[in-house]
């Protein structure tokens, strides 16, 4: 195992700043295999904050935690499996996979940063489960459901850290999960700081590598196509269409979202000019919300008319009409989200997903935010702001 212990804060580089946007593995001795780490080592080559268990069933104690390490783009011949990392592309982010034993029973965690999509509406393992339920302590909300392998599992995102339960063998009930879930400290609090003051983009493994999304569900609307990271410049906020926008949301109701960094892709060559920003509450580290915004001329655009995924859990989905637009909006639970909406502007194509919130139930969602986003970009829009970006940010 590599001590990393006696590293310095002051001598650490984060691994978000050793990327090269154009460097890909080349050759297969390039690349890392998954390692055995200390929760506290893990932090100083992880993109996400490392969150340690608190609290396990008394039968049950941690076996294993390996880290993935982050590498350049490539696999150069070397299967997934061998990595431990995704089937779905050759990109290699970091995670982190903690085993747990118990007495007949075992269950599996992963750890990582959700940067390739819009967060799924939370759900993402347990997409298509046959049913799912939600609860809360806090500011964090956990899914619980059937997961992509067939296993009893469970779905929180603990500040921008996807946390994903799966119980691998015998039984764990919802009230164990839930208390696991809930029960997560940060393993290294110095390092974990610098993680949560920087910036998500800063942050994406995708953004940073200039590294197509993985085509995936983005949320309850169908809609899969991979987000063009590969041409993604990060922006100041003032020159990002939804400047301005928190403060009309907060005007709207006091929730306390700020501007936490925006992006745009540009590509000349298929008429695709979008502006994707995200925002995060000041009150807790867990809410977030991602918007997008493109001209319609992009064959990425999304559906005019969206259909939901048939059989994914849903609390709601509906149109519904503010000022001139028409808003396809839906919701995995009306209580907690996540929410999401899309909807024709003039001409261009906007969309919007919020992460699970105690804090932004499904009303509040529709006839409230929603409508002072619309109105921001409308005001963009009398003022002459084009409302997707015509020009490449300077390299």
């Amino acid at each position: 195992m590599n001590d990393k212990s006696t590293q310095s804060l002051d001598n650490w580089i984060p691994v978000w700043k050793r990327s090269n946007p154009v460097d890909r593995i080349r050759k297969a001795d390039e690349l890392l295999s998954a390692r055995p780490v200390s929760f506290a080592d893990a932090q100083y080559d992880c993109n996400f904050v490392v969150a340690q268990p608190s609290w396990l069933p008394v039968d049950c104690s941690i076996t294993s935690t390996i880290l993935r390490p982050e590498q350049r783009p490539g696999r150069v011949g070397i299967g997934a499996s061998a990595l431990s990392q995704t089937p779905h592309s050759e990109n290699n982010p970091s995670s982190l996979r903690i085993e747990i034993i118990g007495t007949s029973r075992s269950l599996r965690i992963k750890e990582f940063l959700y940067d390739w999509t819009p967060p799924t509406a939370g759900t993402a393992p347990l997409w298509n489960t046959p049913w799912l339920t939600s609860a809360n302590v806090g500011d964090i909300i956990c899914h619980f459901g059937i997961d992509y392998k067939g296993n009893r599992g469970a779905c929180a995102q603990i500040g921008r850290t996807q946390i994903e339960l799966s119980v691998t063998d015998g039984t764990f009930d919802t009230r164990e999960l839930h208390r696991i879930v809930t029960h997560f400290e940060d393993s290294n609090p110095a390092l974990a700081n610098v993680v949560k003051r920087t910036p998500f983009h800063d942050l994406s493994y995708f953004v940073r590598h200039k590294a197509q999304g993985i085509s995936s569900p983005y949320g309850l609307f169908m809609y899969e196509l991979p987000r063009r990271y590969d041409v993604a410049q990060t922006i100041p906020q003032e020159e990002s269409v939804f400047d301005g926008i928190a403060e009309r949301i907060n005007a709207s109701f006091p929730l306390g979202y700020i501007h936490d960094s925006s992006i745009q892709m540009i590509d000349e060559t298929m008429q695709h000019f979008e502006d994707e920003s995200v925002f995060r509450s000041i009150g807790n580290r867990n809410d977030h919300l991602w918007m997008v915004c493109m001209g319609d001329e992009s064959p990425l655009v999304f559906p005019e008319k969206p259909q939901v995924y048939k059989n994914h859990p849903k609390d709601a989905c509906e149109e519904v009409k503010f000022f001139d637009y028409t808003v396809h909006v839906a919701s995995v639970s009306r209580r907690f989200g996540g929410h999401e909406a899309i909807w024709r502007h003039g001409n261009h194509s906007c969309a919007i997903w919020t992460s699970p919130s105690d804090h932004l139930d499904y009303f509040t969602f529709r006839d409230r935010l929603i409508p002072a986003i619309i109105s921001g970009l409308d005001l963009a829009r009398v003022r002459g702001s084009s409302l997707t970006p015509r020009r490449k940010v300077q390299q």
